[in-house]
C-alpha cells in the first residue's frame, strides 16, 4: 500500500518519524524532501514521487523474551534479504527501532529507485524479464509451503468470504454476487498443484508497484508477497481489475499474447504448459476475486451507474482474454 495520510505538516508525528528514519538511512536531502512532501503516514510501505520510489516498512515494535522483533517487520526483513540478490527490488539500507512520545516503531528503510511509472506498450518486454527472474530465482530456495500453493483452496476461501460480505442491493453488487457463484463452481475442476512450480510471488503487480528506468524494471511494495504459483502473478498483472480506475487502460489480446509468449519462453516446455494451464483454469475465478476487492476498497462504489459500467466493461475484457489463454495452452 502507498501511504494513506495526505499531510505535509512537518510538525505531525508521522512526518517526524519519516524524517528521522530517512536521515538514519542516509537518504539525501533532495530525496528526503520529496519523500516528506509525498503522501505518507503511519502505515507507510511505499512512497512514490514523479522521479522515483522509496520503500520502507513500519510496524509497532513488539519483541520476544529473547529481544528479537516479531510481526510483519521480521517477515519483511527476511523477504528483502531473500530477493536482494535478484536485483529486482529496493536494497535494504538499514533497519532498527525508533520511538516517538506515543509509541515505539520498528522500521525497514530501503534504497531510492529512480524511474517512472509503468507504461504498457513500452515496458512489457523488460517486465517479463524481471518477473521471470523473480519466479525462477526463488524456486531453488527453501520456501515454506503455505495454503496459497493450492490455488483452488486459496481462491475459493476468499471468494466464499467475499460472498458473505456482498450484502448491498445494487446492480454492481448483484453482478459480483453472480460472478462469484459462477467462479466457485468453476474452481471444482482445478487440480491441487495447478499454476506451475512453487515460488515466491509478488501478489500485487499493479502499475503503481512497477517502476521502470531505462531498460530495467523494479517491483516495490512487497506487503502481500507470499509463497504460491507463478499463475497468481500473471493473472494479477493481466487482469482488467488491477488497472487504474481513472485511465481504464486494459491490455489488448495482442499484448497479452506477446507478454505470455516472452514469459513462457524462459521456462521448460513442461513447466510452461503447467503455468498457462493453471492460468486458464483460475482466470475467471481470480478476476471475480479481484472485482470483489476493487468494489470493496476503491471509490468506484460512489457512482452507481459509473461503477456498473466499469465492472461490466472490465468483465468483458476479462472474458475476451479467456480464449487467448486457451489458445496459448493448446500451442505450448
Amino acid at each position: 500500500m502507498i501511504g494513506t495520510a495526505r499531510t505535509t505538516d512537518r510538525s505531525t508525528p508521522e512526518i517526524q518519524l519519516l524524517d528521522l528514519i530517512a536521515r538514519r538511512a542516509g537518504i539525501g536531502p533532495v530525496v528526503r524532501q520529496s519523500l516528506l512532501s509525498s503522501r505518507s503516514g503511519y502505515q507507510v510501505v511505499g512512497v512514490r514521487t514523479k522521479s522515483g520510489a522509496y520503500v520502507m516498512r513500519l510496524a509497532r515494535a513488539s519483541r520476544r523474551p529473547d529481544g528479537t522483533l516479531i510481526g510483519s517487520y521480521s517477515r519483511w526483513a527476511r523477504l528483502l534479504r531473500q530477493i536482494e540478490r535478484l536485483e529486482i527490488a529496493p536494497i535494504c539500507l538499514s533497519n532498527g527501532t525508533v520511538g516517538l512520545q506515543t509509541a515505539r516503531w520498528a522500521y525497514l528503510a530501503c534504497s531510492w529507485i529512480p524511474g517512472k511509472s509503468f507504461e504498457h506498450d513500452r515496458d512489457l518486454a523488460p517486465l517479463t524479464t524481471t518477473l521471470s527472474t523473480l519466479h525462477l530465482g526463488t524456486i531453488g530456495a527453501q520456501l515454506p509451503l503455505t495454503h496459497a500453493t493450492d490455488l483452488k483452496r486459496f481462491i475459493g476461501r476468499q471468494l466464499r468470504r467475499d460472498l458473505l460480505h456482498i450484502r448491498k442491493k445494487s446492480p454492481t453488487a448483484n453482478l459480483l454476487r453472480v460472478r462469484s457463484q459462477i467462479a466457485l463452481a468453476a474452481l471444482r475442476s482445478i487440480p491441487p498443484r495447478a499454476g506451475g512450480p512453487v515460488c515466491l510471488v509478488h501478489n500485487d503487480l499493479v502499475g503503481r508497484n512497477i517502476v521502470t528506468g531505462g531498460r530495467r524494471v523494479w517491483f516495490i511494495d512487497w506487503e502481500w508477497a507470499m509463497i504460491s504459483r507463478p499463475a497468481i502473478d500473471l493473472c494479477c498483472f493481466l487482469s482488467p481489475f488491477v488497472t487504474s480506475w481513472e485511465h481504464e487502460q486494459f491490455l489488448s489480446c495482442q499484448q497479452v499474447r506477446r507478454f505470455l509468449s516472452r514469459y513462457l519462453s524462459t521456462w521448460s516446455r513442461g513447466e510452461a504448459r503447467r503455468i498457462v494451464s493453471g492460468m486458464s483454469r483460475i482466470w475467471q475465478p481470480y478476476n471475480a476475486l479481484l472485482a470483489n476487492w476493487t468494489f470493496r476498497e476503491s471509490p468506484i462504489r460512489e457512482g452507481r451507474s459509473r461503477s456498473e459500467r466499469f465492472f461490466r466493461r472490465a468483465f468483458r475484457a476479462a472474458d475476451a482474454i479467456s480464449p487467448v489463454l486457451s489458445g496459448i495452452e493448446r500451442n505450448v
